[in-house]
């Protein structure tokens, strides 16, 4: 799979790849965004919604490296506290009120929140991805990023479609 971060990224996607893409683009947001006092993690964790999809092979990031630590995927069921995650992928098919149930649990927690759910933005998360034209494109609120903690590299903001409050 090629793992995609340059200027300009509107990628083309065809339906079957969309979940592929997705994978790319949350590993692309772990490399590049700062968290506070990540010194001390052996590992980047990304906890995913049971909903989520990824392609053929979920796997596909086992063994690389986000920030000099190892990448791992993890379901959300299977996690019972989602405050051991760095980066907290809702797919658009988890329930609405689910959904907000889990951002509360970890509301003033420095973990970057991705969706691909239409309102995600207005539902106080900090990137969702959108499918537009049979293109893979993504809006981030910088707002919320900052509250928690987090920093967003400037290459990233500036492939995004929009991005609130600058």
């Amino acid at each position: 799979m090629c793992l995609l971060m340059h200027s300009g990224l509107a990628v083309a996607v065809s339906a079957s790849s969309v979940e592929e893409l997705t994978l790319a683009y949350l590993y692309n947001f772990l490399k590049f965004t700062e968290w506070p006092e990540t010194d001390s993690l052996s590992e980047m964790t990304i906890c995913v919604s049971k909903g989520a999809k990824f392609g053929t092979n979920p796997d596909t990031l086992a063994g690389r490296l986000a920030q000099n630590k190892k990448v791992i995927i993890k379901q959300l069921e299977t996690v019972k506290d989602p405050r051991i995650c760095q980066l907290l992928f809702l797919d658009q098919s988890e329930n609405f009120m689910i959904m907000g149930q889990l951002l509360k649990q970890i509301e003033k927690l420095p973990i970057l929140t991705v969706s691909d759910k239409p309102d995600f933005l207005d539902m106080g998360g900090m990137i969702v991805l959108i499918e537009n034209d049979n293109r893979l494109q993504f809006e981030v609120d910088l707002d919320t990023v900052r509250k928690y903690g987090l920093n967003l590299n400037s290459q990233v903001l500036k492939i995004a479609r929009d991005v609130r409050n600058k």
